[in-house]
């Protein structure tokens, strides 16, 4: 099957637990999820990134949630079933105090944006609940492993590990 679309090279692939989405990362600045059973069509959603190039993906292992990191400065937290967008809401990372980045009726957006500073070296969900969701920067000066907690309504920025 070829999946195309993309206007550039791929950097990222993240499949979903269900087994038949697949998300792509790309240079071309967008990130798709794709559905491999239909070979007539199998896209299904196309994002914008915010700045550039997609370069890392996960799935929060419930497959409600795909992180995706651009290559500098943005992490997007985006719901894995609607595809919906909305309006994100931004949180810097760069504050340590415990404002939520996502609520909602059901408990989260349709988007969350993390504003970080710094090239970024990839993200992923700790296992099983998917309770926190680190960050790799690897700025040469900022350079650090960033842990988000995830409680029952939101994420939470939590503390930074390391330097």
């Amino acid at each position: 099957m070829c999946l195309s679309g993309h206007r550039d090279y791929a950097f990222a692939t993240a499949w979903h637990p269900n087994g038949v989405h697949l998300a792509t990362g790309n240079q071309d600045g967008t990130f798709r999820i794709w559905d491999v059973r239909r070979t007539d069509a199998p896209l299904r959603h196309v994002f914008p990134a915010r700045l550039g190039a997609v370069r890392s993906l996960q799935y929060s292992d419930d497959g409600r949630f795909l992180c995706v990191a651009e290559v500098a400065d943005w992490v997007h937290i985006v719901d894995a079933f609607s595809g919906s967008r909305g309006t994100p809401e931004t949180n810097s990372s760069m504050h340590t105090d415990d404002r939520y980045l996502y609520t909602s009726s059901e408990g989260y957006l349709s988007e969350t944006v993390i504003d970080v500073f710094g090239e970024i070296a990839g993200v992923s969900f700790s296992p099983a609940r998917g309770e926190y969701l680190f960050v790799g920067i690897s700025d040469p000066t900022y350079g650090c492993l960033m842990q988000y907690r995830r409680n029952r309504e939101s994420y939470s920025v939590s503390r930074w590990i390391g330097s």
